[in-house]
């Protein structure tokens, strides 16, 4: 492992740099007691004496080892906490209380990454917990025994529990909420806490060694049996217990263990967990402070001490690996340190050391050769060994792997045009030049200076890529020595099966095999005429669209089991992508009803499973259909299914019983179904009357019928309930969103339907009363579409929602100009809350002529609904406006991208014009410049094509974009 100290600018007060070691200075020269890094916000703690608590933030640059940063941008945030100082933030109040003139030493500090609250000890008990608000951290809670003080506590890896560990042997768990959870006293010194991976166990260390399990509920599970401490050593003083994060669930001598058992004098214990009775044990010539796993488990840095060096050079950190072997050791240029703690990559590690904090950027071991490189620049890539270069290459792609004897490039591209990728096509191999100087060797049969050359670079890749080109060479014999020096037994067995071939082209076609490169096989194996065997290469790679191909192009095959049993292959590639109508497809070649079956009911899909009903044999298929057509409404086809079964078939004496059944359970779900069509028969749905769940069980009904005007219908007028309406803007907002879905979705159908020539089906015939309405009744439901947007409420709901989230970031000019749009939905959203939202915004941004217009709808609905004298919304604008006057601020807007006209920034039309612009479903913001539009393919609304960068989903009707 190689490390290097990275650079840090003057965070605190000064930075002194001495070669390639960086200080960050605390003021003072306050000594720093503990540090802690949250993995999950790059916040970085430290805790010293007086009362020292200080928050930092590092920029993102810190990490790319630069020395070259300026002092100012090394840091987006510094905050001093001043709670263990004497003075503490009231939470709610924001107000300082001054609890103790005395300060405490910080002397731990832990993370709650999953909630970002942070946790501190000082030396008089006191424990505060930390949590952030408008970038100021406050006080969430404060707590002191006022019996004993806290050697260690540990928050669970969910981040909803918490475990406290005192001096006294108490030990209390508690939630993240506060509360107790469950107390225990073990009547010892209690020095270590530690939760196992999956929050489960609980290990309590005491100072004479011993080390307690505990479920997470608090009852007692067994004692971890530490040999080397208990029955070597004596005096021996347990310093930490640390259980890192396991990259798997094996035990053995060749796997590492990742829980750490850490001692003052030096002698540490591996285990794999708390039940290991065979542990890892190491002896190191240091004095322990503290010992913490990097995050991936597999570094263990152990913080010590030598006290026979001289003052000033014995703090140092060994790197010990999960075998218990120390990998490297690094001198800290401090008189002593007393924490450390690791970057969530693992690649910086923080130390705190006399009054400073080090930054210490770690760099493993190269995996390849450390004297090669690749650079690439536009279509040019030139690999370097040490100092030569090699020949320009000119390919336009993009780096994944240099090793010693190739490079791997991609054609990222390509792959990521193509619908359909091949993933061998995307790859490029580029030869360095020592396997470039070895085939040269290889082509001029030069097999003593081979051999010497391949001693020369002892590589196992180096020998395998001259065999390969031995083989396509057809030279046997240096193939088989070069398998015979990397032990390839599978190697070795090829060649013997090669040997025993004849024919030149069938051994080239083997050869092509096994390098993999299948289409050169399947060449060499056609001139030779075993179409056969090529077929059969293809279906040992799986490759089912290549055999059938062959078997039609080149055998001539048309109809035949072997057919059928590709297309079922190909149906069963396509059901796993989820692409179920090409599922179908290659399943009804194949003649495979099960599986069939199996994709209409995934594509919703009744009529060609009742097409199917006719050339079924297998009784339980036609269960199986039954059951899909009852639950999805069509109970009077499943009774006719069933009529006919009872004439036509012969059941056994469990098929019959069976059966009866099935028609009981059609009987009653036909009952249902009249219930819920006699339900629906009403244009308009009463407010509170009708139960909610029926009206979603008729929804879903109508649905599966493809019914989706029907639907859509039911959904809007569900929204206007006013239990519904009570539910809140989001979910009134999903509900819009889905009933829009649904009328586009009846639109295309509709348009389907109108496109082709059978535009009736057997299924509406023999179904007048169930589905006869499947295509629109223009004369019943043309105001339904003609005079309503499908979309309004879900936009109205999506403006309402994104002004208040803008708002509360603080833009309220911005939110201002959607709740100015929110006038045009009132119809939609109650207008008090309209205009309650615009007078607040309006207020907030200093316009104060809209917010005072805003205020008189407010009174006028309030005197129209109530008769009372006291109106409160006139005494509010009356202690508003007596101090702030009815005037807006200078706006100098924005021009007008067609008459060059000046739009007040708060207007999304022209006034000159009448040019009306989108906003941004995602900033809010006004968009004119249509190159920098963006289009939702699904609702057809508008966002900036910045904003969506790295949007996964539209922002309105969440339809995944391509």
């Amino acid at each position: 492992m190689r490390l290097y100290y990275g650079s840090e600018g003057d965070v605190f007060a000064s930075v002194r740099q001495q070669g390639f070691q960086y200080e960050i200075s605390i003021p003072n020269n306050t000594q720093l007691m503990c540090i802690s890094w949250n993995q999950a916000d790059n916040y970085i703690a430290c805790g010293g004496d007086q009362g020292l608590l200080k928050v930092v933030k590092l920029n993102s640059h810190l990490k790319s080892h630069s020395k070259a940063t300026s002092a100012s941008s090394d840091v987006s945030i510094d905050i001093n906490l001043e709670g263990h100082s004497g003075q503490h933030n009231a939470v709610g109040e924001l107000r300082r209380i001054t609890l103790n003139a005395v300060s405490g030493s910080v002397l731990v500090a832990v993370w709650n990454t999953k909630f970002q609250k942070l946790t501190t000890v000082d030396s008089r008990g006191y424990i505060i917990v930390w949590v952030p608000h408008n970038g100021t951290w406050y006080e969430e809670m404060i707590n002191n025994r006022n019996k004993s003080t806290v050697n260690s506590m540990k928050w669970s890896s969910d981040g909803s529990k918490i475990c406290i560990a005192y001096n006294d042997g108490m030990v209390i768990v508690g939630s993240v909420d506060g509360n107790k959870l469950w107390v225990s006293e073990l009547h010892q010194n209690i020095v270590a806490v530690e939760w196992s991976p999956y929050d489960k166990l609980i290990l309590l260390g005491t100072t004479s060694g011993e080390i307690y399990v505990y479920d997470s509920s608090g009852n007692f599970q067994s004692k971890i049996k530490v040999p080397v401490a208990l029955n070597q050593l004596e005096n021996q003083q347990l310093v930490c217990i640390d259980w890192g994060n396991s990259t798997h669930d094996f035990e053995g001598p060749s796997y590492p263990r990742c829980l750490a058992i850490v001692y003052q004098q030096g002698y540490l214990q591996l285990l794999f967990n708390e039940k290991d009775k065979h542990p890892l044990t190491a002896n190191l010539p240091i004095q322990v402070i503290v010992a913490k796993w990097n995050p991936d488990g597999t570094v263990l840095a152990v913080l010590a001490e030598k006290a026979e060096l001289p003052s000033g050079e014995r703090s140092m950190i060994y790197f010990i690996n999960g075998y218990g072997e120390p990998i490297h050791m690094l001198k800290i240029p401090a008189m002593q340190a007393r924490g450390c703690s690791w970057e969530k990559s693992g690649l910086c590690l923080a130390i705190a050391a006399d009054s400073s904090i080090i930054l210490a950027n770690i760099k493993a071991e190269y995996k390849t050769d450390q004297d090669s490189l690749a650079v690439s620049e536009k279509n040019k890539l030139i690999i370097f060994k040490g100092t030569e270069a090699q020949e320009p290459v000119f390919i336009n792609a993009r780096i994944c792997e240099l090793g010693t004897v190739s490079l791997r490039a991609i054609h990222l591209d390509d792959l990521i045009q193509d619908e359909e990728p091949v993933k061998n096509n995307y790859f490029a191999d580029i030869p360095t030049k020592t396997l470039s100087d070895a085939i040269d060797l290889v082509k001029s049969n030069d097999i003593k200076s081979l051999q010497r050359y391949v001693e020369e670079n002892q590589d196992p890749a180096l020998r395998r890529r001259i065999a390969e080109e031995a083989l396509r060479r057809m030279d046997v014999e240096l193939a088989e020595l070069l398998f015979v020096q990397l032990t390839d037994y599978n190697g070795i067995q090829f060649l013997r099966t090669l040997i025993s071939l004849t024919d030149p082209l069938l051994k080239k076609a083997e050869i092509y095999a096994y390098l993999g490169e299948i289409d050169q096989a399947e060449k060499q194996l056609i001139e030779s005429g075993r179409i056969d065997l090529a077929i059969a290469l293809h279906r040992k790679c799986r490759n089912w669209k290549k055999v059938l191909q062959l078997m039609k192009d080149n055998l001539g095959i048309t109809s035949d089991v072997r057919l059928d049993q590709v297309y079922i292959e190909l149906g069963d590639h396509c059901a796993e992508l989820r692409q179920w109508e090409q599922a179908a497809n290659f399943y009804k070649q194949a003649k495979c009803s099960e599986k069939l079956i199996t994709s209409y009911q995934m594509l919703e899909e009744y009529q060609p499973m009742l097409d199917l009903v006719d050339s079924l044999t297998d009784v339980d298929q036609m269960e199986e259909i039954v059951t899909t057509l009852t639950n999805a409404g069509l109970s009077s086809e499943a009774q006719e299914i069933i009529k006919k079964c009872r004439e036509n078939k012969v059941f056994t004496e469990e098929q019959a019983a069976r059966w009866k059944q099935m028609g009981l359970f059609v009987e009653s779900s036909q009952t249902t179904v009249k219930d819920s069509q006699n339900f629906v028969q009403d244009e308009i749905l009463p407010a509170s009357t009708q139960d909610l769940t029926q009206i979603l069980d008729v929804i879903q009904l109508h649905r599966k019928n493809k019914r989706l005007d029907h639907a859509a219908k039911m959904l809007f007028q569900m929204a206007k309930r006013d239990d519904v309406q009570n539910a809140g803007p989001l979910l009134l907002k999903y509900i819009h969103v889905l009933g829009a879905l649904l009328v586009e979705m009846h639109k295309d159908r509709q348009y389907k339907d109108s496109s082709s020539s059978e535009s009736v089906t057997r299924l509406t015939s023999t179904r007048p009363k169930t589905l006869n309405d499947l295509l629109l009744d223009q004369s019943d439901h043309a105001n339904f579409y003609a005079t309503d947007n499908p979309w309004r409420g879900a936009q109205a709901y999506h403006y309402y929602i994104l002004s208040q989230r803008i708002l509360y970031q603080g833009d309220a000019a911005t939110a201002m100009k959607i709740a100015l749009l929110l006038r045009d939905y009132e119809d939609k959203i109650n207008a008090e809350e309209i205009y309650s939202l615009l007078a607040l915004t309006s207020c907030n941004c200093g316009y104060f002529s809209i917010c005072s217009k805003a205020f008189v709808k407010l009174e006028i609905m309030y005197n129209n609904r109530y008769d009372a004298e006291d109106n409160p919304y006139e005494t509010l604008a009356y202690s508003v406006f007596t101090q702030n006057g009815i005037k807006d601020p200078a706006d100098s807007g924005y021009l007008c991208p067609g008459c060059k006209g000046t739009i007040a920034s708060y207007l999304t039309r022209c006034p000159n014009c009448d040019r009306s612009f989108p906003v941004c479903l995602v900033t809010g913001k006004t968009i004119t410049d249509q190159q920098s539009m963006w289009t939702c393919k699904t609702c057809r609304h508008n966002a900036d094509s910045t904003a969506m960068l790295g949007q996964n989903v539209c922002p309105l009707c969440h339809a995944m974009i391509e």
